[in-house]
């Protein structure tokens, strides 16, 4: 790491410290002599490797770089999964989750590796998919990457999901029985790392954002109508036309009466809250995130609010043990002093 000219004094910043994880935290191995910087001589180097280290991370570590967010890094389980680590690991070295979109949030989780953000929001490229890695024991708890899959449990391509609540009652492990006593139960999800230091600062961030839709209160419907009455009260200024509720798209919005392209549900009680969004409920995107709700929507518009991975990249084995800033962005901050040198 460089230091400019002006800056001399370099202090570490320990983040808040997960009970579980404490020993991603780096550890001092010496000290830093004073430096006198002169300006016309050049700029002076501190290798941090020579004084930090970080003993508790041996998997390959993969950094997650998520613009208006923040930065968190993944070491890999090849221990417990190397089928599956090499699986995504290789969508890792060839770049295909670059500009890769999290397009879809639920209570937690977030998912991406899926699709991109572009404006044909087109599918990530994929090898053939794996077969789901049954000696995997690891669980889905807090914190830990899952592979996602379809109901094939030999589906997982390149999409990946990281659990923000402790999932593990719900989504079984890899290597769970089934009914009939055959590992790969219905219910599981191969885990195959975990995210290090306080990145689930980050994580539960991208969790905490809106999706692009809402909710409005519906106050009569019939199945002999397109239209429907709404609490125009409740409706947000972007709700219009193209947008979904009640499984059918709104063709018109006249104040508190909403024409659908097919009939209403006549069972939905007076005064019932229902969920809008702007992609149709069938797709892949109606619980998508994103950095605000907007006003009005355009393919050209809505992609800067998407929240996406510009880079998911692996840091280099020889820095993974050592304070490297690419390692630990979180625990690990190197601030800086300004020096005022005399002219």
């Amino acid at each position: 790491m460089r230091i400019l000219p002006s800056l001399l004094v370099l202090a570490l910043a320990l983040g808040v410290r997960l009970p579980a994880q404490t020993s991603d935290f780096p550890t001092t191995t010496g000290t830093i002599a004073p430096i006198s910087i002169v300006p016309t001589i050049g700029t002076p180097a501190i290798d941090l490797r020579n004084y930090f280290q970080v003993t508790g991370i041996t998997g390959q570590v993969v950094q997650f770089t998520t613009p208006g967010v923040g930065v968190f890094n993944v070491e890999m389980n090849a221990t417990a999964a190397p089928n599956t680590v090499a699986n995504f690991l290789s969508y890792v070295n060839a770049g295909s989750f670059t500009n890769s979109l999290i397009h879809r949030s639920i209570p937690g989780v977030i998912q991406g590796g899926s699709f991109l953000n572009n404006p044909s929001l087109s599918a990530i490229p994929t090898n053939a998919p794996i077969n789901m890695e049954t000696s995997d024991t690891l669980t889905n708890v807090a914190g830990t990457i899952s592979m996602a899959r379809t109901s094939d449990l030999n589906s997982a391509t390149s999409g990946w999901f990281i659990n923000v609540a402790d999932n593990s009652g719900f989504y079984r492990p890899a290597s769970a029985n089934d009914a009939g006593g055959t590992p790969g139960d219905a219910g599981s999800y191969a885990v195959f790392g975990r995210v290090t230091g306080t990145g689930m600062t980050v994580v539960n961030a991208i969790a905490a954002l809106p999706l692009l839709g809402g909710n409005v209160t519906v106050t009569s419907s019939s199945t002999s109508s397109p239209v429907i009455f709404v609490d125009s009260s409740t409706a947000p200024a972007n709700f219009g036309t193209g947008w979904w509720l009640m499984g059918a798209q709104v063709t018109n919005v006249l104040g508190n009466q909403v024409q659908l392209s097919g009939n209403a549900n006549a069972n939905i009680s007076t005064n019932t809250t229902v969920a809008y969004s702007y992609f149709p409920p069938s797709t892949a995107f109606s619980q998508i995130p994103v950095f605000t709700n907007l006003s009005s929507i355009s393919a050209t518009l809505y992609l800067s609010y998407f929240v996406t991975e510009s880079t998911i990249t692996a840091v280099p084995i020889s820095l993974q043990r050592h304070a490297d800033p690419r390692l630990s962005p979180s625990p690990l901050q190197v601030r800086t002093q300004t020096l005022l040198v005399p002219r």
